[in-house]
C-alpha cells in the first residue's frame, strides 16, 4: 500500500483508477473509428493504450487502498465497452480472419452477454466478479490482436474465445449460484467451499 502524508495529493491519487476505467471505456468508439477507416496502427496502438488502463486501474486502486463498488463499476463498463466493438474492429481491419473465425467469435461474445443479461435481470445491475478466467481471457484476447494485428496469426484468437467461453460459463454459475450480489468472488469453486 501506497503511504501519501498529503490528503490533497491523496484525494486526486485516488481518482485515477476511476478516470482510467473511464478513458477505457470512452476509447471504445475511437477504436471502431480507427477500424472502420482501416488503420491498423492506429488501432494498435490506442487498443494498447486501452488494455494497459485495464491492468493499471486495478494495480493503482489496490495501491492506494482505494478500491470501491464505482471503481468495480466503471472497471467493468470499461471492459463490456471495448469488448463489445472488437468484433466489430476485427471484421473491418482482418475481414478473411473474423470469417474464418465466426464461430469461435460468436461463441465469445454469447459467453459474455448472456452471463451479463442473466446478472442484469436477477440483481437488477451490472454484474463485476473479475474471476480468474475472465482475467485469463482478457489477457489472452490481447494477446490475440496482437498476433493477428502484427502476424495475421489466429491460433490465439480462437484459444481466447475458448477460455472465454468457460469463462462465461463460470460467470453464469456463480449468477446462478448467488443468492445476494456481491463483487468479492474470484472463482466459482469459492462459492463451493
Amino acid at each position: 500500500m501506497l503511504r501519501c502524508e498529503n490528503k490533497k495529493l491523496l484525494f486526486w491519487l485516488r481518482l485515477i483508477p476511476n478516470a482510467l476505467s473511464c478513458a477505457r471505456m470512452f476509447s471504445a468508439p475511437f477504436l471502431l473509428g480507427l477500424s472502420i477507416v482501416g488503420n491498423k496502427n492506429g488501432f494498435l496502438i490506442l487498443f494498447f493504450v486501452a488494455a494497459l488502463t485495464d491492468f493499471l486501474d486495478g494495480f493503482i486502486a489496490r495501491a492506494l487502498s482505494c478500491e470501491n463498488e464505482l471503481g468495480g463499476r466503471l472497471d467493468t463498463w470499461g471492459d463490456v465497452a471495448v469488448f463489445m466493438v472488437l468484433p466489430i474492429c476485427f471484421y473491418a481491419l482482418w475481414p478473411s480472419i473474423f470469417l474464418d473465425d465466426i464461430v469461435f467469435i460468436l461463441i465469445a461474445i454469447f459467453s459474455i452477454v448472456v452471463p451479463l443479461f442473466f446478472g442484469v435481470v436477477k440483481f437488477g445491475r451490472l454484474i463485476s466478479f473479475h474471476t480468474f478466467l475472465s482475467k485469463l481471457s482478457v489477457f489472452l484476447m490481447v494477446v490475440a490482436v496482437y498476433c493477428v494485428g502484427l502476424f495475421s496469426l489466429d491460433v490465439f484468437l480462437k484459444i481466447a474465445c475458448v477460455v472465454q467461453f468457460f469463462a462465461g460459463l463460470e460467470v453464469f454459475a456463480i449468477v446462478f449460484l448467488l443468492h445476494d450480489y456481491r463483487d468479492d468472488i474470484r472463482s466459482v469453486f469459492s462459492l463451493l467451499t
